[in-house]
């Protein structure tokens, strides 16, 4: 049946209810996505929150999008996606928690980067790299050593708790 995109919008927005709890783990693989649903497949039933979404992006046809030349967050595969864990209650934190852990370490040997904005950079520091292209990294890090030498600046390796209360 035919949809306007505000239809399409509108169902695509009921996967993320608001007020829940949540953990994310966007990923970038160039594995085929039945490679990823096989890794993650033994998991699923055991999904605690009936509100949790694994959810995959596949790009179509010959060409996969290149990593952009002039842009930081440069990062580029043939399937971008991951777990999005979501439930209710507090109670329900660990059970939840150790389930996503799961996932994403279930998919973690088949993907080649995460994206920066939906990646837990406090529990997993090495995601902040893993987000850049390897030279993208390295240039980040030459212009912070050249323009922060004396590490003004925190950064995702120091960890928010390492941030002045205040």
């Amino acid at each position: 049946m035919p949809l306007t995109f505000e239809q399409l919008f509108d169902m695509s927005g009921a996967l993320w209810p608001d007020g829940l709890r949540s953990r994310v783990e966007a990923t970038y693989s160039n594995h085929s996505p039945g490679d990823l649903i096989e890794a993650v497949l033994p998991l699923l039933p055991a999904a605690p929150s009936s509100t949790s979404v694994f959810l995959l992006t596949i790009f179509c046809g010959p060409d996969v999008p290149a990593a952009q030349k002039d842009m930081a967050c440069s990062m580029s595969s043939a399937v971008y996606g991951g777990p999005w864990t979501m439930w209710h209650e507090a109670a329900d934190d660990r059970t939840n928690t150790d389930w996503h852990r799961a996932m994403v370490g279930a998919l973690r040997p088949l993907t080649v980067g995460c994206y920066l904005g939906e990646s837990n950079t406090i529990e997993n520091p090495d995601s902040v790299a893993r987000a850049f292209t390897p030279e993208k990294w390295q240039r980040l890090c030459a212009l912070r050593s050249r323009h922060d030498p004396e590490r003004v600046f925190f950064d995702y390796y120091d960890g928010f708790d390492a941030a002045p209360a205040g």
